[in-house]
């Protein structure tokens, strides 16, 4: 094959990648395979955390050392993935923005809630209302949705 840095080669790729190979779609099913495993070994570190520390690492170990010498599609042995199933990326995805949806909902109506609620006290400050509601409204979004989930849609907000 001619070397695409050559000047006087005659095969280009765009933006200088090999066209797709057949083996590529293989390859990512085994790597969906692998990161189902790796997740699976890592949830017996609450069972167990000794020897699920020691199994997680034994795993993480052998498919380091099995991609540094190149086996992408053999990074576990197949006996060890026959009972691994790999998360749909379409179920993935809609739980994620149901978890995001619901942080939303519950941020909303703590709001609209604490909104109704403080002024009924009536020893707050007028000033502090709009603190305590927005706190009340992140406090519900996070313990629903996450911190994680919460922090990246604060730039929606423009905040």
């Amino acid at each position: 094959m001619p070397d695409p840095t050559d000047g006087d080669c005659t095969t280009t790729y765009a933006r200088g990648l090999p066209p797709p190979l057949p083996r590529r779609a293989p390859a990512r099913q085994h790597g969906r395979l692998v990161a189902a495993a790796l997740s699976q070994q890592l949830a017996q570190i609450d069972a167990d955390p000794r020897q699920g520390v020691q199994d997680h690492a034994a795993m993480v170990a052998e498919v380091g050392e099995r991609y540094a010498r190149g086996r992408v599609s053999g990074l576990q042995p197949e006996a060890k993935l026959a009972d691994v199933t790999p998360p749909s990326p379409a179920l993935t995805a809609i739980r994620e923005s149901l978890h995001i949806a619901g942080g939303i909902v519950a941020a909303a109506l703590a709001a609209v809630a604490a909104a109704a609620l403080l002024p009924k006290l009536g020893f707050i400050p007028e000033d502090l209302m709009p603190w305590l509601i927005a706190g009340a409204a992140a406090v519900a979004g996070i313990l629903t949705a996450g911190w994680h989930r919460v922090a990246r849609l604060i730039p929606f907000f423009g905040l």
